[in-house]
């Protein structure tokens, strides 16, 4: 009788069973894999500043979600920081619930959140305008379940926040006086939003007449007597001769006019700049005479 162990058909089945756990848990592996969510987050560089007008149109936060099979009714929860700080987390119990099922499905942000689902820091915005401070921010978002479990991958992407100029008037000079005969066709003239937007700027032109013993911040109450939407810097006033004319046949004897410019967002229709309140988006006042 043979009572020598033999060894190599130990070690040969040792390393058989190894060989098959090793590709056991790589099938394992890749089938997680296969089965893992892909969430995918395509944010604007240059959002608008106030939260909330993320969700009014164009939305500057698009999100792709690819899954190999079907999850049912999921969240999505956003991070947005800022030198490492919490600015924006997620009220999970105002954030809408999205079915995602299996294959690749795009959502915009007015499907996935409303208004009351961002609880926005207080340290980091403009209290008076709601507008986030002027600063380089990161935002990430991850599918979750109603509870708040993390489902797949985490995804980021950077933003800025910049503080834009309102236009400053150029021509007419403040308190300038026009002779009748240069009236016609006058060139009102100002500068462009700085810095660059990104998106369309067009400019609201208003003139008005400033009737005697009112200043020209109550005749701005006023209806005013030119008004044009234009994506140009400049307003030719080629009604001159028939508002002036008007004025005569009344009998007045004042031709003061006060005139003003605001930026706005050519698609949202929002005012774009830093002054705060009512003021956001408008230039300067100012006054002309023309002189008859």
């Amino acid at each position: 009788m043979n009572n020598k162990i033999n060894f190599n058909f130990y070690r040969g089945n040792i390393k058989m069973s190894l060989n098959k756990w090793v590709l056991l848990l790589l099938l394992v592996t890749l089938k997680l894999t296969s089965q893992a969510q892909v969430i995918q987050l395509l944010m604007d560089r240059n959002p608008p500043p106030i939260a909330y007008d993320w969700l009014k149109n164009p939305q500057p936060i698009k999100i792709i979600i690819t899954s190999p099979t079907a999850l049912g009714y999921m969240k999505v929860k956003v991070l947005v920081t800022r030198q490492g700080r919490n600015v924006i987390t997620t009220n999970l119990n105002s954030a809408l619930p999205i079915y995602v099922g299996a294959g690749t499905k795009y959502f915009l942000g007015t499907d996935l959140w409303t208004a009351n689902s961002f609880n926005v820091s207080f340290s980091d915005i403009n209290l008076t305008s709601g507008k986030l401070k002027p600063d380089d921010y990161q935002i990430c978002v991850t599918l979750v379940t109603n509870s708040g479990t993390p489902v797949g991958n985490l995804s980021c992407s950077n933003f800025q926040i910049t503080e834009f100029q309102e236009p400053t008037l150029i021509y007419p000079f403040a308190n300038d006086q026009v002779a009748e005969n240069n009236a016609m066709g006058l060139a009102f003239r100002w500068t462009a939003v700085t810095p660059n937007y990104n998106g369309l700027v067009k400019y609201r032109f208003e003139l008005f007449e400033i009737p005697v013993g009112m200043s020209s911040i109550q005749a701005i109450n006023l209806a005013p007597i030119e008004q044009q939407t234009t994506n140009i810097t400049q307003f030719l006033w080629i009604n001159a001769k028939i508002k002036i004319d008007q004025r005569k046949k009344a009998g007045v004897s004042s031709y003061r006019y006060v005139w003003r410019v605001r930026a706005i967002d050519g698609v949202t229709q929002e005012p774009i700049g830093k002054n705060t309140g009512a003021l956001l988006g408008y230039s300067e006042l100012r006054e002309l005479t023309i002189n008859t």
